[in-house]
């Protein structure tokens, strides 16, 4: 074989190894589709086991545990939940002043169920002998059991007084506690249910790295009438390791108005072989059934 004829085979050589590591042949892709689910997992590069440990969480809810404390006359929805200190993604300089010790965050939401904007969010983050006071993107340690009392003193006042300004009809007897009220109505409303319809896309190729694209929509009705509570369209962009997941939980329903909150866990996995973290929160929307013809 001449030079010439040398250079061409290895030429053609190449862009052959490269459609096979880069996926170019890949423009095909995998997708799942589903509809009348009350959940979806979405995993790359898990075994079955690891899957299913992180299925299970999504399912009992187990990194946030939360309870409602009421509503206000005008579509307002107080809550409280819990974050163990992994599901907090601290940047690497705030991690290193944290203690060892397993600790926990308590937020106070205010969301109003109209507009499904958050009007006001406070947290503390609580150890065993220490207390992480939020402030920006900044957190600050408190080791002095003086004024580590005084201040979740302060914050039980604070967070009742937020409640008091927003004509929440409730009262946090103590922010800290993690003893919740299991009161969380499940699903369906009559012969309504609430569902997620949604389509999960990626590309089915060799390469590591990978876009996945997740369309949902929540929504809620029977075999007549559908409507969509909410609908979102999201890339993901990961390297293999990766796990996200939503499960609708139920709703709480306003004594006030024919309106409803509708509580969605949601987490996003990603090891920290990998430089990740776990993130494990609520999602909420509301919703007036009076519009599906739902009446009180």
């Amino acid at each position: 074989m001449n030079k010439k004829g040398f250079m061409k085979s290895r030429i053609i050589f190449l862009l052959i190894f490269l459609i096979v590591l880069f996926g170019i042949s890949g423009e095909e892709k995998t997708v799942i589709k589903n509809s009348g689910k009350q959940e979806y997992i979405h995993s790359l590069g898990f075994i079955a086991g690891v899957r299913n440990r992180y299925q299970l969480q999504l399912e009992t809810n187990s990194s946030t545990p939360f309870e409602m404390i009421g509503w206000s006359k005008d579509g307002l929805f107080a809550y409280r939940y819990i974050q163990n200190e992994e599901n907090i993604h601290f940047s690497n300089k705030e991690r290193a002043y944290l203690p060892v010790e397993i600790s926990k965050t308590y937020t106070l939401i205010i969301f109003n169920a109209i507009t499904n904007k958050i009007v006001e969010r406070e947290r503390l983050l609580v150890g065993d002998d220490y207390l992480g006071i939020y402030g920006g993107s900044a957190v600050s340690i408190l080791y002095d059991e003086r004024l580590r009392n005084r201040t979740l003193n302060e914050y039980k006042v604070m967070w009742n007084l937020l409640l008091e300004k927003h004509s929440i009809i409730g009262k946090i007897d103590s922010p800290f506690s993690s003893d919740f009220k299991n009161d969380l109505t499940e699903f369906p409303i009559n012969n309504y249910s609430c569902t997620f319809d949604y389509i999960i896309e990626h590309p089915n190729n060799m390469f590591p790295r990978v876009e996945s694209f997740i369309e949902w929509k929540l929504i809620i009705g029977n075999d007549v009438v559908k409507k969509i509570i909410i609908e979102n369209n999201e890339k993901i962009e990961r390297f293999e390791g990766f796990i996200t997941g939503r499960k609708i939980l139920g709703y709480y329903k306003s004594p006030y108005e024919n309106r409803i909150v509708v509580v969605v866990n949601y987490y996003n996995y990603r090891p920290h072989s990998l430089g990740g973290w776990l993130t494990g929160t609520l999602n909420l929307f509301g919703y007036n059934l009076d519009e599906i013809g739902l009446g009180q």
